[in-house]
């Protein structure tokens, strides 16, 4: 299947981020997102969780790109899923490739997180939402 979504945020603390989730279980589950860094740059990001191990793939974003819509896709095939983004005017890049092991039933959503406890949260929108299996 493909999955897009766009966003377009207006974050206010370090770390305020949104962007796609996919789920197997704790253990094993992937995100993609847009991180933002106050002092710049922000980050765009995945990451990968497998067998309860986390690792983290970024490259820097433009503070001045972060209140923009930006598109997240993910193409899941038989566990291997591409990550892309898109921004601009068709700007579109891939950011990963990673497996998911264990999949048994797969759960896939937006999500957004402001994760200082201390912080009032931070305006998002999504739009374009988009699951469509693949074609054979």
């Amino acid at each position: 299947f493909t999955c897009r979504a766009t966003i377009q945020m207006e974050p206010i603390h370090t770390y305020d981020q949104a962007g796609i989730v996919l789920y197997v279980n704790d253990d094993h589950w992937i995100k993609t997102s847009v991180e933002y860094i106050p002092e710049g740059p922000s980050h765009l990001g995945a990451v990968v969780t497998s067998h309860g191990y986390s690792d983290w793939s970024t490259r820097d974003f433009s503070n001045e790109m972060i209140r923009n819509p930006l598109t997240f896709e993910m193409v899941y095939t038989d566990g291997d899923v591409e990550i892309f983004f898109e921004y601009g005017d068709g700007m579109r890049e891939q950011l990963r490739i990673a497996h998911l092991h264990d999949v048994s039933t797969l759960r896939i959503g937006p999500y957004a997180c402001s994760p200082d406890v201390n912080a009032t949260g931070f305006d998002v929108t999504f739009s374009k939402w988009e699951l469509r299996e693949a074609s054979t």
